[in-house]
């Protein structure tokens, strides 16, 4: 899960990169559909996340990966809101939401990796 996140991370990390050496991207079509489809995956991503059965005494890693969850479905709808509004301001403030959610979802990624060590 921690790896589809990744890849799908990459993918709008690459597209906003795009964006901010060229404002104009923002109203190119194929820009916005390959945006698009990024935030498609990126929600997909945070939807399975409820869909995880975890063994007991997990709770705690639950719960930051929800956390995770949560914030990337966040930070997908403003991005998607700053396409649909062709607004690049707005973009900088989504990519913020998106290092929030990255920075829960590293938390979630040690956590685990720190369970597995016991």
């Amino acid at each position: 899960l921690i790896g589809q996140f990744d890849v799908v991370l990459n993918s709008v990390d690459g597209l906003l990169a795009e964006v901010n050496s060229n404002n104009a991207l923002i109203t190119d079509s194929a820009w916005t559909t390959r945006m698009n489809a990024a935030l498609t995956l990126l929600r997909q991503t945070s939807a399975s996340v409820g869909e995880l059965t975890l063994p007991a005494g997990v709770e705690a890693i639950q719960q930051q990966l929800e956390t995770a969850a949560i914030s990337y479905a966040q930070a997908a709808d403003a991005l998607a809101e700053a396409v649909e509004a062709g607004n690049a301001a707005l973009l900088g403030e989504a990519d913020a939401l998106v290092s929030a959610a990255t920075a829960n979802l590293t938390a979630a990624e040690s956590a685990i990796t720190q369970a597995r060590g016991q």
